[in-house]
């Protein structure tokens, strides 16, 4: 078959395998969805070196995806961080299941390539707040290795970050506004006909309607609606993997991906683009309200980084 039409067949895990460390809590999605409409009005970037050689970034919502990506590129494939080893991604997972923070761990490595023993420097990422904390004893070598290059990336990309806030509060508005709709019409239903259970037909409802809803949201983000189009660099795919959420076409390098798998080993593997990963979050699930103490931890720790 066509390298091209290679679909549902790879996982980033499989290039740079992450483990998982689950949080106990259930993610309040309202509440997630709020922190993001709210950065996206952010400043680009607003950092600071604080006490403990703790130096915290706070992003605007598009800044931080465009960010995020770029660290992952630069960690694995830069020569920036050729003399550096990345241990094993650690993802932060919550109890629904959805990935609220990601950790690099950067250490030495030594002249046969192999990991050394010291700890440099560790990225924390948190998902949910755009914000991230670099600690250790080489928080200089991230600020002047890569950093500096991530500002001039933002700077260069200004515009387009301006954009891309705009697209993600107009979906996350449009997101809120339906769901609320949904809610209120259950609600007087209920006060309607109070002896039917509106429960499982509420979220039958809403779980087919959403899925549609969030079809659309994707097709108009990026203007172009022909699934051959790379929601990544918006150019056509002649090389690339098809995501099995949202069947559009990905070019192998918009997505960390090396092109030069085998087919056979990873013929019955199923892909997840990076956008979709990310829209996870927002997908119709019926979450709990985060234990109290975890909240404040997680407040906490905001404030030196999430």
């Amino acid at each position: 078959m066509e390298l091209r039409k290679m679909r549902k067949t790879f996982s980033m895990g499989d290039l740079h395998p992450s483990s998982k460390n689950t949080r106990s809590y259930t993610l309040d999605k309202e509440k997630a969805l709020q922190k993001k409409s709210e950065a996206c009005k952010r400043q680009h970037l607003m950092y600071e070196l604080k006490s403990g050689k703790n130096f915290v970034v706070e992003m605007s919502t598009g800044a931080y995806e465009i960010i995020k990506k770029e660290i992952h590129e630069i960690l694995y494939n830069s020569e920036e961080c050729k003399s550096y080893s990345v241990v094993q991604k650690q993802d932060g997972v919550e109890n629904a299941g959805l990935t609220v923070d990601s950790c690099y761990r950067v250490y030495n490595k030594k002249q046969n390539g192999q990991v050394g023993t010291m700890l440099k420097f560790t990225i924390n990422l948190y998902h949910t707040s755009c914000s991230m904390n670099v600690n250790g004893k080489r928080v200089d070598l991230f600020i002047n290795d890569i950093f500096d290059g991530l500002c001039e990336k933002v700077k260069k990309e200004y515009n387009e970050i301006e954009l891309l806030n705009q697209s993600i509060e107009s979906y996350l508005s449009q997101m809120k506004n339906y769901t609320s709709k949904v809610i209120q019409k259950s609600i007087t239903n209920k006060e309607i006909h109070p002896e039917n259970d509106q429960a499982d037909q509420f979220k039958d409802m809403n779980n087919s309607q959403t899925k549609n809803f969030n079809r659309q949201i994707l097709d108009t983000q990026y203007i172009e609606s022909d699934k051959n189009i790379c929601p990544g660099c918006r150019k056509y795919v002649d090389d690339g993997i098809g995501c099995d959420r949202c069947d559009f076409w990905y070019h192998y390098e918009c997505e960390n991906i090396a092109s030069n798998i085998g087919n056979e080993a990873l013929k019955h593997i199923e892909y997840i683009c990076r956008f979709c990963n990310d829209d996870m979050l927002y997908e119709n699930r019926n979450h709990l309200e985060c234990d109290a103490n975890e909240e404040s931890n997680i407040i906490a720790a905001l404030q030196t980084s999430k």
